[in-house]
């Protein structure tokens, strides 16, 4: 049979499509399906007017129910859903399978997986046996829908639902692949057949052999344990348990592990015979069943005919039934170290792939350089506090994060040769020239980045900013005064002020006297381009575009504007710089200026 073409190629009103032809369809298709019901649950009311349930479907495609096709089914009458899953449903003595047919059902996607939902012109139809159950709208049953559900009901018979599994087809197991290392072992006359637990399914009984990897003997209302037992065989059904998800428990990674509640008497026996980790157990009427989250768990409890019959008894890890389950588990344990020493290597590379990208990002600009190379590095943070009787110089390695004042046009001041000082960046005289009775400039005409105050410079620099002093062609003396702000590679900022020669040094010789010519403002902004990289590129655009929304220019276009600008990076190159301590206002002030630092 061929999963991809329908199953049923001679009926020509509907196209049926096994559960493993599914896979090439896309979420929203309509399609319709027959499959034998492996797994219910009981219809119940939804938050809204509706009942709902949920079915699973297999065929010989997909035979286990972790690889059926589970459907959601929702009606306005309880009278309308399928009636295995009504309250008042009793089986009786008909052990056969009930098949389901599924007309215009349509898909969705659940995770990664793709489940069916039923819809308003949804069509029903149960068989069990002779018994044929429409419900919902009436159809009538092709003889072909008949016949592909009579040899489903039989295959399911006789295969048990455990060929076919995920894709593979019954025509493809046979015995000669059951090797002789996992042959089930010997067991007695009349006894059930032991199993791993990887062929566990929902609502079904078993024997199985596991090791215990925890053990809570604490009791619960009704006498009950918890055991977390394995045999190290992966069930697609059970909880994924991930490394260090939980401090309590040191599972294997993957769905390996098995919650076991024991019930009185299995409960009282295995807190008297004290099981502990790493003990071997047989489990014997092990009930496997739906939790609340929809994954598999067991239960064991106490036998109806025989109420103080223990199912539960230790195995000797010597003993040969357990060869297998050792097995698996040095083979588990062996790969699992594998996955972490290459997930550890893995993580070793990218750190070092990381730690090399940084290094190559914080590497100093080769075009500025410093004429003091042998001085240690200090961190901005391991500055030490004020000391105005030993001032210090430090060589830092940082990136320039902002500058002050905003416009480059005002990275230079005038200079007044009467009181020796800069002039304010407002007033076209020097303020400390003025009579005491001139008027002050209000507040409201000042800007937040240029101040109606003095900006004075400390006296132990000023005979280096009259080093700085040049004399433009209108006879007005200018000289550089300007502010950094500049982060180290632990991240803490320093503000930095850059004056008089040494800023004249700092820009390769650039004197302040350019910015009166047509292009000095550009060699200005090429110069600390190679110093700040496209820092007063970004803080311009995104300035400009802020003012602009500001004053209500463009709602839309503007917005996306600003946010797309403000996703952009500032790539700001590292550099090195000297820097040393000027104190000012009797030395209770310290100051951070740049000296011996080069554009190169």
């Amino acid at each position: 049979m061929n999963p991809s073409k329908p199953v049923l190629p001679g009926d020509t009103s509907f196209k049926y499509t096994t559960i493993a032809g599914l896979d090439d369809t896309s979420p929203g298709e309509i399609v319709s399906v027959i499959g034998v019901v492996a797994s219910y649950k009981p219809a119940r009311k939804t938050r809204g007017k509706d009942f709902g349930t949920s079915i699973t479907l297999c065929d010989s495609t997909r035979s286990l129910v972790s690889s059926g096709l589970m459907i959601n089914i929702f009606r306005e009458n309880i009278a309308d859903m399928p009636t295995f899953t009504r309250p008042e449903y009793d089986r009786g003595d008909d052990k056969n399978p009930i098949v389901m047919v599924c007309r215009k059902m349509k898909l969705q996607r659940y995770g990664n997986n793709i489940q069916g939902l039923s819809r308003w012109d949804t069509s029903l139809c149960e068989i069990q046996g002779d018994r044929v159950q429409h419900i919902g709208t009436p159809s009538t049953l092709t003889a072909d829908e008949r016949r592909y559900a009579i040899e489903l009901s039989k295959y399911w018979t006789t295969r048990g639902g455990t060929a076919g599994a995920m894709g593979v087809s019954a025509q493809q197991i046979s015995r000669k692949h059951v090797t002789q290392v996992d042959a089930a072992p010997a067991m007695q006359p009349g006894a059930r057949p032991t199993v791993k637990i990887s062929e566990l399914q929902f609502d079904r009984f078993y024997d199985v052999y596991a090791q215990v990897l925890k053990a809570y003997p604490v009791v619960g209302p009704r006498g009950e344990c918890e055991i977390y037992v394995s045999d190290f065989t992966e069930n697609a059904l059970m909880k994924q348990w991930r490394q260090g998800e939980n401090t309590r428990h040191t599972f294997p990674e993957g769905r390996f592990v098995l919650q076991v509640t024991l019930y009185p008497p299995h409960s009282q026996w295995a807190r008297q015979n004290v099981l502990t980790e790493g003990e071997f157990v047989l489990l014997r009427n092990l009930r496997a069943k739906r939790n609340r989250d929809g994954l598999l768990e067991a239960n064991l409890h106490s036998d109806r005919e025989n109420e103080d019959k223990v199912c539960i008894e230790k195995v000797h890890k010597t003993d040969a039934v357990l060869v297998n389950i050792q097995r698996r588990q040095r083979a588990l344990e062996a790969a699992l170290k594998r996955q972490a020493e290459g997930e550890a290597r893995e993580l070793k590379r990218k750190q070092r792939e990381e730690e090399e990208e940084d290094r190559e990002r914080k590497k100093p600009a080769p075009n500025v350089v410093t004429v003091h190379p042998h001085r240690a590095f200090t961190l901005p943070g391991d500055v030490p506090d004020p000391n105005p009787e030993r001032p210090r110089k430090y060589r830092m390695h940082v990136r320039v994060i902002g500058f002050q004042p905003k416009d480059l046009a005002h990275f230079r001041v005038q200079w007044c040769d009467r009181c020796q000082s800069t002039l304010s960046r407002v007033y076209e005289a020097c303020p400390r020239c003025l009579f005491s009775s001139a008027p002050t400039l209000p507040d409201s005409d000042a800007s937040d980045d240029e101040e109606a105050t003095q900006v004075s410079t400390p006296a132990p620099s000023q005979s280096r900013d009259r080093d700085g002093i040049v004399t433009d062609s209108d006879g007005k003396k200018w000289v550089w005064h300007f502010g950094l702000l500049v982060e180290g590679t632990d991240g803490i900022a320093r503000p930095v002020s850059v004056s008089g020669a040494d800023a004249i040094e700092l820009l390769g010789g650039l004197k302040p006297s350019c910015l009166s010519t047509l292009n000095g403002i550009d060699r200005l902004r090429e110069t600390l381009f190679m110093m700040w990289g496209n820092l007063h590129e970004m803080n311009t655009a995104a300035g400009m575009l802020e003012a602009n929304l500001r004053a209500g220019k463009g709602e839309g276009k503007k917005k996306n504007a600003i946010a797309e600008q403000k996703q952009k990076e500032v790539t700001s190159p590292w550099l090195e710089c000297c820097v040393q301590e000027m104190y000012m206002d009797g030395r209770r002030q310290r100051l951070l200026q740049m000296f011996g630092t080069r554009i190169a």
